[in-house]
């Protein structure tokens, strides 16, 4: 492989850790309490559980809630910026008590049981990755068990394989022909297999592979009438993912003439995007995913793409991350700063201005004056990094909530915020990119088809939505023609 391909590579997937194995809260010690990542924070309710941190001895105590027959409680693992997809990994963890527990990611046919003693015991097993898994591990016991748990750590020892897919998201019209997906791989020959997994019908066909001269082929296939599939390369500890999505013809034709739009003239850009789940969820084929894929088509190898949102995130986490990479998902901003950009998103606002009803609905959770205080402090923050053209994105305009204990997307309080940003954004010589008029322009049967059931996170056709909104400003800006 070149020295110019090389770089290329490392510049377009920079989200791998320089640390070669993963852990979970650094060994799940529980021995002090974190925000996040011991304590009762390490875990999530699942229904049925009782869990509770012995802050004296250091270690956690499950249970089971009255009259209740089964318990699921989840494990965050939120301390890796690594994908899960398709990956082995080695679960060591120190338990006692009575009954059985089972250990999942997202399959419960690969769950590994154990069966408790009275004493502490150290149990080591491993765990096989779902294409869909999310990064939480599943914890499941019946009545009867009550155990503690302490040591709890998830590994995988990488040996310096790197596998690179095509850039973004693939989109394609309904019963297309879907043209054959090359990866690259480091080292160039590198056996592993290739898992084509169906988002509708969870269906998976796995099929061994082998890379040659650093690349690996998975070959053309038709596309459904809709849906997403798909397609990952993979070996026991690293995995790379290429999401092929299904869209309108109406819908594939807007992204088109938009991507067309936007003329580098030879030149790279080199996206960042900082923001909440709405950039964070559906990764491999959200919004920033197809962006970047769209612009990769009319302009190949001149694109590169890191998002480092993350769910629930608003302003005074953003601007405390920029800081303080060791709270939330810290791991996200890791090496940030190392890699250069030309524009960066900053997409937030859902967070800041969610209401509830202690409240009445009137108050947003982070009160106006804070959400302009962080957003200078961000900027300010950017700027002192890196010389990236700054673009502040609106909050969206979502569906009329129907939840009784608090309200996203209160139209009075996203436009509150998006007047403050916009100002901001006036008065820092950044830019703003508003996705709230084109939103709030549909009718309402319209905009829920965009917005998956709690009418607060984007479905598959709001992304697509997005992605366009996106690519129109970048076709209309002066510094892409």
């Amino acid at each position: 492989m070149n020295k110019l391909l090389t770089v290329l590579l490392l510049t377009v997937f920079p989200v791998l850790l320089k640390a070669d194995v993963y852990e979970f809260f650094a060994g799940g010690d529980f021995n002090s309490r974190a925000e996040y990542g011991s304590g009762n924070n390490a875990f999530g309710y699942g229904g049925g559980v009782v869990f509770n941190w012995d802050q004296q001895g250091g270690f956690m105590r499950f249970a089971l809630k009255d009259g209740a027959s089964a318990g699921l409680a989840f494990a965050r693992m939120q301390n890796t910026a690594k994908e899960f997809n398709g990956l082995t990994f080695t679960v060591k963890v120190k338990l006692r008590g009575s009954g059985r527990v089972g250990f999942s990611f997202t399959d419960k046919r690969s769950e590994q049981i154990v069966t408790l003693t009275p004493e502490w015991k150290i149990h080591t097993f491993t765990l096989n990755s779902e294409p869909n898994t999310r990064m939480l591990m599943y914890i499941r016991y019946s009545k009867g068990t009550r155990f503690d748990m302490d040591d709890l750590s998830v590994s995988v020892a990488n040996n310096g394989i790197r596998i690179y897919p095509p850039l973004g998201a693939l989109v394609v019209k309904a019963n297309s022909t879907v043209p054959e997906q090359t990866f690259r791989t480091m080292p160039n020959d590198l056996i592993g297999k290739f898992t084509r997994f169906d988002f509708e019908t969870g269906k998976k066909v796995v099929t061994p592979a082998e890379s040659s001269g650093g690349k690996v082929t998975f070959p053309a296939f038709t596309a459904g009438a809709s849906g997403c599939t798909r397609i990952i390369f993979s070996t026991a500890s690293e995995g790379a993912v290429r999401d092929v999505i299904v869209a309108s013809d109406r819908e594939a034709d807007a992204l088109e003439n938009a991507a067309a739009g936007v003329k580098l003239k030879g030149k790279s850009l080199r996206i960042l995007y900082l923001g909440d789940s709405l950039t964070d969820y559906d990764r491999g084929h959200n919004h920033a995913s197809i962006t970047a894929g769209m612009l990769d088509k009319f302009n190949p190898g001149a694109i590169s793409m890191r998002n480092v949102a993350v769910g629930g995130d608003e302003v005074r986490r953003i601007d405390n991350r920029l800081s303080d990479n060791t709270i939330y998902y810290g791991c996200r901003y890791h090496a940030l700063w190392e890699e250069k950009y030309d524009i960066i998103f900053v997409a937030c606002g859902q967070n800041d201005t969610v209401t509830f009803k202690e409240s009445n609905f009137s108050k947003p959770s982070i009160p106006i004056t804070e959400v302009e205080s962080r957003m200078r402090s961000i900027v300010n923050k950017i700027r002192k990094k890196s010389n990236a053209r700054i673009v502040l994105v609106s909050g969206v305009s979502t569906p009329v909530s129907n939840n009784p204990s608090y309200h996203f997307g209160v139209p009075s309080m996203v436009e509150a915020y998006n007047a403050v940003i916009r100002k901001i954004a006036a008065e820092l010589d950044t830019e703003y990119l508003d996705l709230y008029t084109p939103l709030k322009a549909l009718p309402e049967a319209e905009k829920i088809k965009l917005f998956r059931n709690d009418r607060v996170h984007l479905s598959p056709r709001g992304h697509l939505f997005v992605a366009t909104e996106y690519l129109k400003f970048l076709a209309r800006d002066k510094d892409c023609d």
